[in-house]
């Protein structure tokens, strides 16, 4: 790879908040974030001028290289997919509004979940992990690649819609449009509905609930690490990693969510796939989305 100008930008374009910080050479943070708050009022026009007003903040008002993650998809020709976040981003070409409004010489746009994904390989649960998969269990559910140092694109920038495999044909109906799929069980909005019927209203609260041995609360638990241990095993049959990185929120749930998640893996896959499997948690947390945005403008 070669080296990265002192002067480029990362950017984490979240569904709340987006944050800004300079990259060093190597790719990795120079000092701390510039944040601000975002939703779905935010303009275009917002956006654009909340990353020039950081870039001056930070001391870099005209930088050479941008990265942004995006809480979407980027098309074919270069637009955002559906961005529910921040509905005004939805088709626009914010790549090359950046660089407009910048004057930065490449600004390139990658979906937060490969961003995530390549920082956790780079530096977190992955390290020294040729074929690495991250998932990311928060409100929905998703899952990026890094194979051989370099981030899988097999649609629209990432690794499509993984958190949409099918994990049980006969399971709830998702927003997605879809039955059954890995996010109508195994994610936030998943689980507070499920832990409604126990007084739990989210997903925090039916973690807790099990941590303190509630026997209903570590069923739902179980059945959505069910679900991520089937889901696991197809996209093993498809990159053949050594490692597997669950992150977000769900996470927190340790080895309530892992271990039956593991035991499914290994019932329903190929054993000469998925025996060679690490199912771990990732490290890097929230940073990871803006640490990977850093290391991709190498």
């Amino acid at each position: 790879m070669t080296a990265v100008p002192a002067d480029a930008i990362a950017v984490d374009l979240g569904g709340t908040s987006v944050r800004i910080a300079r990259v060093g050479v190597d790719g990795h943070l120079l000092g701390d974030a510039v944040r601000r708050a975002v939703g779905r009022t935010t303009t275009r026009a917002d956006v654009v001028e909340i990353v020039v007003d950081a870039c001056r903040e930070l001391a870099v008002p005209h930088p050479d290289h941008v990265a942004v993650a995006i809480p979407s998809f980027v098309l074919d020709d270069q637009t955002m997919a559906e961005c529910p976040s921040i509905p005004a981003l939805t088709g626009s070409d914010l790549g090359g509004l950046l660089s407009d409004a910048t004057g930065a010489g490449r600004v390139h746009i990658f979906p937060d979940i490969a961003c995530a994904a390549l920082a956790e390989q780079r530096l977190g649960t992955g390290v020294g992990s040729s074929r690495f998969v991250c998932v990311a269990l928060g409100t929905g559910a998703n899952a990026g690649a890094v194979v051989n140092g370099m981030p899988v694109a097999t649609a629209f920038g990432c690794l499509g819609d993984a958190g949409h495999v099918l994990v049980d044909p006969d399971g709830p109906a998702c927003p997605c449009g879809g039955r059954g799929c890995l996010e109508s069980i195994t994610s936030g909005w998943a689980l507070a509905r499920d832990g409604a019927a126990l007084g739990l209203a989210t997903a925090a609260e039916v973690t807790r609930a099990a941590q303190a041995g509630d026997v209903r609360a570590t069923r739902l638990l179980t059945r959505a690490g069910v679900m991520l241990g089937r889901a696991c095993a197809t996209w093993s049959a498809m990159i053949w990693p050594d490692t597997i990185a669950v992150a977000g929120g769900l996470s927190g749930a340790g080895e309530l969510l892992l271990a039956p998640a593991r035991a499914e893996m290994h019932r329903v896959g190929a054993p000469y796939i998925v025996d060679g499997i690490r199912l771990m948690t990732a490290t890097l947390g929230d940073e990871a989305t803006l640490v990977g945005a850093g290391l991709l403008t190498t």
